[in-house]
């Protein structure tokens, strides 16, 4: 759906927060009436009584206002509702705005946004009007608002009028395609296909997989002159499970053909998002194995991580982090492969093992004995696993096939895939 189909929702988004993993308030947009930060205050209270900045709850309500939220770089995006609303649109459209500072900023950051402070500003006034959503394609806002540079930010400071802020509206916006500028020309043209997949899962103590999810995007990065017309075609459509189009695609087409049909939009985008909640298996094993003494005066833990993996590349970026409770101290963790490291302040171990390799079964093992007496051993550890598989998608999903129309040239393309973890526990 369209942010035109949306916007018709009764209600809108009155302020927007963004908030430092610490609290500290850096960007306060307010599209409507003024509201106070006292509403940040009642949301740092659900912050501190979560486990970790991931858990707190994403829509959270108050007696005068409902609280939506996003955790992306360390940086919490925090819209104000004042009525009724669809908390998809809230949450979707914050995402579209980190997205949007990330093509402007590089990574997105507290230095940054300080530091982009006017054109940051700016963005947000384009990006919604009196509380809906209005430009959030990147090439429209690009067209409207200069990224920042040196000599902009120096005329910028001495000027009443902004120089990074366009005169004229952008030409997409009075075309059939707003999507795409016209008259876009290069001297070599090159389309490029990246198919991201991440892996949810959660292991009982037992080993089995209680649940798993895969979720994906197709990112694309389009360098095509004129109007070029695509027809894309993957190995089996049958895997875009509750999938979710950018505009350009032809929807209709798809249901019926089952091919993507779409004219791009010129330089990134995402052409779709999609999950799959077949029955797929980890790629990796984690057995972790927790005892506690007869007297309760010391927990042993011992890990071993393999590979289920069949295929040419071997699985990578491997960290497997335990997370202890409270009143445990450490006195060493050894392992066979990488390395592990103890943080008394989160109470965790981390264990970095890099790549596996088929000779050696990583092992890891260690003591913790606990600080004071109130200990709850009753408390299990929790494991959490990061992975990576370059050039492989664990759903299977491939780009097969990719025609050009309405143009007379042929252009380069390229397909990559990568798979890595998302949310994966192992509990123990």
């Amino acid at each position: 759906s369209t942010w035109g189909e949306h916007s018709r929702i009764r209600g809108e988004m009155q302020s927007l927060f963004i908030m430092s993993n610490t609290g500290e308030v850096i960007i306060e947009k307010h599209w409507r009436a003024v509201i106070s930060r006292t509403v940040c205050d009642a949301f740092w209270s659900e912050v501190t009584k979560a486990p970790n900045h991931r858990s707190v709850p994403p829509i959270i309500t108050t007696p005068r206002h409902y609280l939506a939220h996003i955790f992306v770089d360390g940086l919490f995006f925090l819209s104000v509702i004042g009525s009724e609303i669809s908390p998809l649109l809230c949450i979707d459209f914050m995402l579209r705005i980190s997205s949007t500072f990330e093509s402007y900023f590089g990574k997105v950051s507290s230095e940054t946004l300080k530091q982009n402070f006017v054109t940051v500003y700016q963005l947000l006034d384009e990006m919604m009007d009196d509380g809906f959503p209005l430009n959030t394609e990147p090439n429209v806002l690009q067209e409207m608002v200069m990224k920042p540079t040196l000599l902009a930010k120096v005329i910028d400071s001495l000027s009443n009028n902004p120089s990074s802020v366009s005169s004229r509206l952008p030409e997409g916006t009075i075309s059939s395609i707003p999507w795409r500028r016209k008259n876009v020309r290069y001297a070599h043209n090159e389309i490029y296909f990246d198919i991201v997949e991440s892996y949810d899962c959660i292991v009982n103590s037992n080993g089995q997989t209680v649940h798993s999810c895969i979720w994906g995007e197709i990112l694309c990065e389009s360098k095509l002159s004129g109007t070029p017309d695509l027809i894309l075609e993957v190995n089996d459509p049958s895997l875009l499970e509750d999938v979710s189009f950018h505009p350009c695609v032809r929807y209709n087409r798809f249901l019926k053909t089952k091919q993507l049909s779409f004219v791009p939009p010129d330089g990134n985008f995402t052409l779709c998002t999609y999950s799959n909640s077949r029955d797929i298996s980890p790629p990796l094993y984690v057995k972790p194995q927790v005892t506690i003494d007869e007297k309760g005066e010391r927990m042993r833990v011992e890990m071993l991580v393999g590979s289920r993996f069949v295929g040419e590349k071997p699985l990578q970026g491997i960290v497997v982090t335990i997370h202890f409770g409270k009143g445990l101290s450490s006195s060493s963790f050894t392992s066979n492969v990488g390395s592990a490291h103890f943080d008394e302040i989160s109470k965790s171990c981390t264990w970095s093992i890099g790549s596996l390799s088929k000779n050696v079964t990583p092992q890891l093992s260690g003591t913790l004995r606990p600080t004071d007496k109130s200990v709850d051993w009753s408390c299990s550890p929790v494991v959490q696993v990061q992975f990576k598989l370059p050039k492989e998608t664990l759903s299977t999903l491939k780009i097969q096939k990719l025609d050009i129309t309405n143009e007379k040239y042929k252009p380069y393309q390229a397909m990559r895939s990568v798979s890595k973890s998302g949310t994966f526990e192992v509990r123990c």
